[in-house]
């Protein structure tokens, strides 16, 4: 069974320096899911 735990859609990241601008993330569309496993021994 999967769980939805986080879900982004176009997140976007820029830090500026010294005038500098860095696009560190750009437009990202990322979901994470939770896994149960159950292992029978």
């Amino acid at each position: 069974m999967q769980r939805l735990v986080l879900k982004t859609s176009k997140l976007s990241k820029t830090f500026s320096n010294g005038g500098v601008q860095q696009h560190i993330l750009k437009n990202l569309d990322l979901e994470i899911y939770d896994y149960i496993l159950v292992v029978n021994k």
